[in-house]
């Protein structure tokens, strides 16, 4: 996982080099005009290069999830044994080691769930990256409107929002699929009724359809933009910073947590 937080985060926004560039910004306006025509070039081909980076791992999370899905469909009929004791509040990545081929589940099929489960945790990554950029963005044109005369905020806002990475509804219907199947195995291979597994569809926030869904340790779920919004304007620089670097799943999940307290 840590080599995979290390490649999500090359593909972040630079977030460190953009505010080196605004201590550039002075008393010089000719100095000033190519600090912001370069500011500005930056900021919308990195806004671009996160956007197409966010549309190729949908893709392909996407098309993995096509390929388990027919796989570990109706779980009931492919569970040979269920598992004898299932700690409370277990995961399906946390009784993926339990399961032994051949005796709680054929070989095949634990491969497929070992593949379902790297899906969950790529998945998880994506919609973190998502809320880190956002959050990149908008601190960093924040910054440049508070020492420049030109304002960049609602022009940078309106090109963000439009991108897929903020709009997309594709990867809130994947994550409500995951958890379909992730708690149909979970009842099969428990024994729970599924009575007592509950899927997230809505925003706790909006109470709408999750788009790009964010989901807190605590259980709750939200749209990734009603996070953005509820961080505001006192959201700590050091925690979006830090969520730019190699540091990303930790520093995501505080952002999250932190915004919707």
């Amino acid at each position: 996982m840590r080599m995979t937080t290390q490649d999500w985060a090359g593909e972040c926004i630079a977030y460190s080099d953009m505010k080196l560039l605004l201590r550039l910004v002075g008393s010089d306006p000719i100095k000033n005009a190519r600090v912001e025509g370069e500011f500005l070039s930056r900021i919308l081909v990195q806004v671009h290069k996160v956007n197409l980076c966010y549309i190729h791992k949908e893709k392909a999370q996407k098309q993995l999830l096509e390929k388990l899905a027919p796989m570990l469909e109706n779980p009931v009929t492919w569970v040979m044994q269920p598992l004898e004791q299932v700690p409370p509040g277990a995961t399906l990545e946390v009784l993926l080691p339990m399961l032994v081929p051949d005796i709680h589940v054929t070989a095949d099929k634990v491969e497929a769930v070992q593949q379902f489960v790297g899906l969950c945790r790529q998945m998880d990554m994506l919609r973190k990256f998502s809320v880190v950029n956002y959050m990149a963005i908008t601190k960093i044109v924040k910054k440049h409107d508070h020492v420049s005369r030109v304002r960049l905020k609602d022009v940078v806002n309106k090109i963000v929002n439009s991108q897929q990475m903020y709009s997309s509804q594709l990867l809130g219907d994947i994550f409500t699929q995951v958890q379909s199947i992730a708690s149909t195995i979970m009842i099969a291979l428990s024994g729970q009724d599924r009575e007592c597994i509950t899927l997230e569809t809505q925003c706790c926030s909006c109470s709408e359809k999750l788009v790009v869904p964010a989901s807190l340790s605590r259980g709750q779920s939200f749209c990734y933009g009603c996070v953005a919004q509820a961080l505001g304007d006192e959201q700590e620089e050091r925690i979006v910073e830090k969520a730019t670097a190699p540091d990303l799943e930790h520093e995501a999940t505080q952002i999250v947590e932190k915004a919707t307290a």
